[in-house]
Parts: structure tokens; sequence; C-alpha cells
């Protein structure tokens, strides 16, 4: 945004690229001066709209500097917090990346900004250096969503709050998906362990030659090679719990290894 006042007669002129920005400043500025505000838009060629509010015979409107005193009262610091988000700020694609920003220069005007937004209840409210001067940020979701409460963006912040819901799901998703495909893999590195002791026992004693606990067990292992343990004591008769299984399947592996039985993976 760009604020021009001529030395001659009083004009004021604010050029925004934000077509609601510039709506929300005609309302605001219409009925202030002697005459209506004007709205011109600039359609440039290949490149997006921008925006002028001109109003004349203004008085009273412009404060010499107008970051001198910050608001006191509570409805007043949402209001001008609105208005410096309108004016000098942007949020990231919550989908990517939570973060929010507004650009302030001088320092001290930065950090008059930052007390204002603690102050509110923004306590991870932050400070950074930019070449064009300072950023005032946010990077928890949380308190971006209340900045957007306070300022009264509440159709950007039902949007910002389904874009959270979705990607907890997918979050959580994949966190199950990503557990599941850990635990196959340690079901099928084991059930290759077991199998290959099994067939070292078969070629090195045969397994008829086990006690009746192991043989059945073993069988078992054979019939449902990747089964896991539980699945595979259901279906023995009688049915076995899955820590009698796994008690039997050591007792086989014990046995294979004191008959130089080595797994190799």
């Amino acid at each position: 945004m760009a604020l021009c006042i001529s030395e001659g007669p009083q004009r004021l002129e604010m050029r925004l690229a934000n077509a609601a920005s510039a709506r929300k400043v005609f309302l605001l500025l219409d009925g202030k001066g002697a005459d209506r505000p004007l709205l011109k838009i600039d359609r440039r060629q290949g490149r997006s709209r921008r925006y002028s509010v001109l109003v004349k015979n203004f008085p009273g409107i412009v404060d010499p500097d107008p970051d001198s005193l910050l608001p006191t009262r509570w409805c007043c610091q949402r209001a001008y917090l609105r208005g410096v988000f309108l004016a000098h700020g942007s949020i990231a694609n919550p989908d990517r990346m939570y973060h929010l920003e507004m650009m302030a220069k001088p320092l001290d005007k930065a950090q008059k900004l930052m007390t204002l937004m603690v102050n509110l209840g923004l306590a991870t409210t932050g400070i950074s250096p930019k070449r064009q001067g300072y950023v005032v940020y946010l990077k928890d979701g949380d308190q971006i969503c209340e900045f957007l409460r306070l300022v009264g963006a509440h159709q950007a912040l039902l949007k910002m709050e389904n874009i959270r819901i979705m990607k907890g799901v997918r979050n959580r998703v994949n966190r199950l998906v990503n557990a599941e495909t850990a635990n196959l893999d340690k079901t099928v590195a084991a059930s290759m362990h077991q199998l290959a002791a099994i067939s070292f026992l078969a070629d090195k004693i045969g397994l008829d030659a086990l006690p009746p606990r192991l043989h059945s067990v073993a069988r078992a292992r054979l019939a449902m090679p990747y089964a896991p343990l539980a699945e595979l004591g259901d279906s023995m008769e009688p049915r076995l719990t899955k820590s009698a299984v796994n008690y039997r399947m050591r007792k086989l592996l014990t046995l294979a290894e004191e008959m130089g039985f080595e797994f190799g993976e």
C-alpha cells in the first residue's frame, strides 16, 4: 500500500493491490471529507490490478505520526492490527507452512507492533530484519488462527481451520500406515528367520523328531509362512495364545542354534 499526500490543496490518495483493502478504505473514508472518495482501478496489461482511493478536502483524517501512540482500547487495538495487516501483511498457504508476517520500519515501530500483539495474547510473536525494514511474524498455527479471529477475518479463519483439520487427518493416516508398514516388516523378517530355522531342523534331524509342542508350531508356520503369531495361534488345535506361540518359536530357534544354525539376513 502507498499513501500520497499532496503539498497543495488537501488531497489524500491511497494505492492498494488488494480489492478488499481498497473497498474497506473507501468505506472508512466515505463521509469524512468534503467530497466523496473516488475509487480508480488501474488495469495494467499482463499484470494484476491496482486500486487507488482518492479523497479531497480531508481535514482531520491524517495524523502526522499515526504510530506515535498505540491505541489503548481493546476494540481500537484490534482495528489497528487489522489495518496494519491489510496494508503490510501476508499469510502463507497453511497447507504448506504456518507463517504470517507484517512489514514495519523503522525498528521501534516493529517493536511497538510486537508489543501490541503480545498484549493481545499473541505470545509467540517475533521480529526479523529484512532488506526493506523489519518483519513482525507468527509461525504457530494456533496463534495465527487467534490473529485472524482478533482482526475479524472469520472466513479466512474457517478456511485455515479446515486445512489444519485435513492436515491433521493426513498426518494421522500417514503415521498409522508407517506403523503398520513397520510392524509388517518386522513380522516378515521374524517369519523368514523362523522358516529358515525350521528348514534347517528338517534337514538336520527331521521335523518328526521334534518334541510335539515344537513340531505343531513348526507345521503351523510352514502352513502359514508370514502370518502374525496371534493368527498362527488361532489356527492351531488346541488354540494357543500369542505369547504361547512366541515361547515355542523361541525354543525352536534355540534348538536350531544349538545344532549350528546361523541366520543370514
